[in-house]
């Protein structure tokens, strides 16, 4: 069990033991875990469990940092909480068919912000933006 004087910093650490994860996970604290999510020295399977999360900052944490895997991007690219889809849209480390599925998010913000950060957009998803209905999104391309 995490001791009540740890600082989330433990879970920073790149040398994190497969019974510490555990622990930090076990434990359930929103800055354990949101810290442990931002750490990219953990295993894949460790940013897949958090995936499943039922704490939106930790899923969203998980894609503002690159080197995930694709099972992570892909439970989280039509995730319920916007900032999840927002960092997708930002992060150049996303499957390109992944983050192509943004072009029809609900969301205006997560489709401008796709439009201002894939610089390197293939055809389909600019042309795509550039004919949004939204002013925002277009401007963004």
């Amino acid at each position: 069990m995490i001791a009540a004087r740890a600082t989330a910093k433990v879970a920073e650490r790149p040398d994190l033991t497969e019974d510490m994860i555990a622990a930090i996970i076990e434990a359930g604290k929103h800055r354990f875990l949101h810290t442990l999510a931002l750490n990219t020295s953990v295993p894949q399977s460790v940013a897949v469990r958090l995936s499943m999360s039922s704490d939106e900052i930790v899923r969203a944490a998980l894609v503002a940092r690159s080197g995930r895997p694709r099972e992570v991007y892909a439970a989280l690219v039509e995730d319920p909480f916007r900032y999840a889809r927002e960092w997708l849209a930002q992060n150049d480390d996303i499957p390109a068919d992944l983050r192509a599925r943004l072009t029809d998010d609900p969301d205006t913000e997560v489709r401008a912000l796709l439009g201002r950060w894939w610089v390197g957009a293939p055809d389909e998803v600019r042309r795509k933006l550039l004919t949004d209905p939204v002013d925002r999104v277009r401007v963004r391309v």
